[in-house]
């Protein structure tokens, strides 16, 4: 189980897995109305001194839409000194409204888990 401030449910198993919130994800939502979200990713296969540019290969579909969208750029690490999130990957994506499968594979290991983003409109 995640420390009790993160309000998650561990997803996945050794070779990868990944935290999923309890309440939804948190999105931010930018200028163009896309929904960025940033995703965790663990792996006992991971060590950041030597992968500081962890091989995380994201791929996004859309399940209800358009179609297929890979995630370019950087996938970084992040670490805590202590506890439980010790060392991880982290990457982002933005998606629209609609049902999105979200994957990712490392090191022959694949996970993948589907949310619904809702439309969003300011206050």
């Amino acid at each position: 189980m995640p420390p009790p401030l993160y309000d998650a449910v561990w997803y996945g198993d050794g070779d990868l897995w990944t935290l999923l919130d309890l309440n939804g994800a948190n999105w931010s939502v930018n200028d163009d109305g896309r929904l960025t979200l940033k995703q965790f990713w663990f792996s006992t296969a991971f060590d950041w001194h030597e992968e500081p540019e962890p091989a995380l290969h994201r791929v996004h579909r859309q399940l209800d839409g358009p179609g297929l969208t890979e995630l370019p750029g950087p996938v970084t690490h992040g670490i805590r000194p202590r506890g439980e999130l010790h060392e991880f990957m982290i990457s982002g994506g933005s998606l629209t409204p609609g049902c999105w499968e979200i994957g990712a594979t490392y090191r022959g290991a694949s996970l993948s888990f589907v949310v619904l983003v809702a439309a969003y409109e300011a206050p």
